[in-house]
């Protein structure tokens, strides 16, 4: 009986977790959606179309961070399960197996903190993401706010790349 209690209270909590990460989600896309977000980086000056983006180093950042970028819906499966055997395997987080949409997501929505509320509220953001605005776009605003120094500024802000 205890036992019964117990997974009970478990499945409760769980439930509870993924109803409050999903209600976040949808106030943070209420108050910053995409489309609005997407509009407002493309009037900064040092804003690049993906047009004017060199085909090569399209190609370079989508091989060293997202292989499948164009064949999955945001989210990449298979790296995620390698992420969660690395996680049981070292005992910490080694790399979080995030595409290159969750990665946008985690720049327009979150700090750099890791925890896994903050992962699958990433996941939530990415579907939205894919879904609003496309590869095209995603990949457009990924590569004009992504840093790509050695380490992150300061603060966790993400710098658009210089013209």
């Amino acid at each position: 009986m205890i036992i019964v209690k117990a997974i009970g209270i478990i499945l409760a909590s769980v439930l509870l977790i993924c109803a409050g990460t999903a209600g976040y989600v949808l106030l943070l896309m209420r108050k910053r959606p995409p489309l609005f977000l997407y509009e407002l980086r493309r009037k900064e000056p040092d804003f690049l179309p993906l047009e004017q983006i060199p085909p090569l180093q399209i190609q370079m950042i989508i091989t060293q961070e997202d292989c499948g970028f164009y064949s999955h819906p945001g989210y990449d499966i298979q790296s995620i399960r390698q992420a969660r055997k690395m996680l049981f395997r070292k005992k910490r987080i080694v790399f979080g197996g995030s595409t290159i949409t969750q990665q946008l997501a985690k720049n327009l929505y979150f700090r750099f903190d890791k925890s896994f509320l903050r992962k699958a509220a990433e996941l939530l953001i990415a579907l939205r993401l894919e879904h609003d605005l496309g590869k095209n776009r995603i990949l457009e605003l990924y590569v004009n706010i992504i840093y790509f120094g050695p380490n992150r500024p300061r603060g966790g802000q993400s710098i658009s790349i210089p013209a």
